[in-house]
């Protein structure tokens, strides 16, 4: 064992430290404690920590029980914080401690003992602190200025006379290269060129005109236009535009043509209102339909027939026979009236 450091017990709030040595190297008496910081490289002061050495104390040395005992009070116990490795020296005892974390500080508890500074030379210890004062290094000598380096010495222009003799070649060469210059401009500027004509510009071809409209010959304008043509004429346009032209347009194309008497005219009304017979195209793909009964169709087929149109008579003898065949009052007066011609 060479030094311990302990919570001393008979202060348990903190801030005292015991240090327990071997008697026999640490004699009874008064010692001082000097802590060095292994880490840091520093020595604790009454100040806090420092690069100078420093000492606290004396503090009283006791033997019991075959152990030496140091009691040590905050001024020490304060600063160090637990685990710190540090050298301490107890009078003349050295040795290596693991500050123990059950010896904490105690804020603001008083101090014991005295502080010591080491000093360069060797004297008795006192109670005050006296710190060793280093002589202040003499300055050393300034360094003499270097010497001024002289200027040299301006060089002296030539005569004018030998500037003008060495530069008149020199004009003389460059006027004959500006009139040589100036002569070739001259001649590429002035000189005969041989003029290219571009040639005319080719004028664009028109834009041929837009080619007109088909005229639409199932138009209603088409047929106004045949308003005062013959029902042949008409007709053949209606048929053929059976699928364009309207119902009512044909009906009245074919109506001014039974108006006028014409016998095809009056061939095609008798079809419409005959149910046995299907007038096409007129009725499929036109639409035109009328309902009149066999009496109506007797009476177009018998005008037709009078116009001038022979091949309705077959079929206006059969609807004879049918309607003298009926006995109602109507059938009688058609067949008197129709099939009696």
């Amino acid at each position: 064992m060479s030094l311990d450091v302990r919570a001393d017990p008979k202060r348990p709030n903190g801030g005292y430290a015991e240090i327990v040595a071997d008697p026999a190297k640490l004699p009874e008496g008064e010692a001082t404690v000097t802590i060095f910081d292994a880490f840091s490289e520093r020595y604790l002061g009454e100040g806090g920590w420092q690069t100078e050495r420093a000492s606290f104390g004396p503090y009283p040395v006791a033997h019991e029980d075959g152990k030496a005992r140091l009691v040590i009070g905050p001024e020490i116990v304060n600063e160090i914080e637990e685990y710190a490795v540090l050298e301490m020296t107890v009078g003349e005892l050295s040795g290596e401690v693991n500050w123990p974390d059950d010896v904490f500080p105690l804020p603001g508890a008083a101090r014991l003992g005295g502080l010591h500074v080491a000093r360069s030379e060797p004297k008795p210890a006192s109670p005050n602190l006296v710190q060793t004062v280093t002589p202040a290094t003499p300055a050393p000598d300034p360094e003499p200025e270097p010497e001024p380096t002289p200027e040299p010495a301006p060089v002296a222009d030539p005569p004018a006379g030998a500037a003008g003799r060495s530069r008149t070649p020199l004009f003389i060469g460059l006027a004959v290269l500006v009139l040589a210059a100036l002569a070739a401009s001259w001649f590429f500027l002035m000189g005969p060129t041989d003029t290219v004509e571009e040639p005319a510009p080719v004028a664009a071809a028109p834009e041929p005109a837009p080619a007109p409209e088909p005229q639409n010959p199932c138009a209603a304008d088409a047929f106004a236009a045949l308003a005062s043509a013959p029902f042949a004429e008409r007709s053949a346009l209606m048929l053929r535009c059976a699928g364009q032209i309207d119902a009512d347009t044909a009906f009245t194309i074919i109506e001014d043509g039974a108006v006028s008497g014409d016998a095809d005219a009056l061939a095609l009304m008798a079809e419409l209102y005959d149910p046995e017979v299907n007038s096409s195209p007129v009725e499929e793909q036109i639409g035109i339909s009328l309902n009149g009964g066999l009496t109506l169709a007797a009476d177009y087929y018998a005008r037709a027939r009078a116009a001038g149109n022979t091949a309705v008579t077959q079929r206006l003898t059969e609807i004879c026979d049918t309607l003298r065949a009926q006995s109602d009052t109507e059938a009688r007066n058609a067949v008197e009236e129709f099939c009696t011609r």
